[in-house]
This record gives C-alpha cells, structure tokens and sequence, in this order.
C-alpha cells in the first residue's frame, strides 16, 4: 500500500457523508455542493491546513478511492470556520 502525498498546489480530501445536498445556481447551471476534510497539501498550498473543513463543487478534483479526492487549491470554494461564542 501506498501513502498519496500531494505535489505543488493540490490538495487530498476525505469527503464527508452528505447530509444535505445544497444546489446553488451559477449562470444556469447547478452546482452541487461537497464538503470535506483536508488530508494533506502539497508545498505550493498557501491557504489550508491539515483537517480544514472545505466546501468545493461536486465536480472538482479526480476520485482516488469512494471517500477520497485530490484537486487543485483553486477549485476550493471556502473553508468553513467554527463561530465563537
């Protein structure tokens, strides 16, 4: 078995079990949400950290396993942050 290290700016995600699938329009299109857990990042990924919790199209990055993908940092659309109280 092999360990998936990333390289330059991509970025390996676990995908979290959906709950709800929010649909947002863009020019016309629905775009299915997905969020998901960073795994590991390559050295070029300047934004995320190691368990963030990220919000990236359903069709953004390549499959690696059922619960696993690697995309590019680009194709992350938000990272979502706990509220203080």
């Amino acid at each position: 078995m092999y360990e998936i290290k990333p390289l330059r700016d991509y970025v390996l995600v676990t995908l979290s079990k959906p709950k709800n699938i929010t649909p947002i329009i863009l020019e016309a299109t629905p775009l299915f949400l997905q969020k998901g857990t960073v795994v590991d990042t390559g050295p070029q990924v300047t934004t995320l950290c190691k368990e963030d919790v990220i919000l990236f199209g359903s069709y953004a990055g390549a499959p690696i396993d059922d619960s696993t993908v690697i995309m590019r940092e680009q194709d992350i659309l938000a990272k979502l942050v706990s509220k203080s109280s």
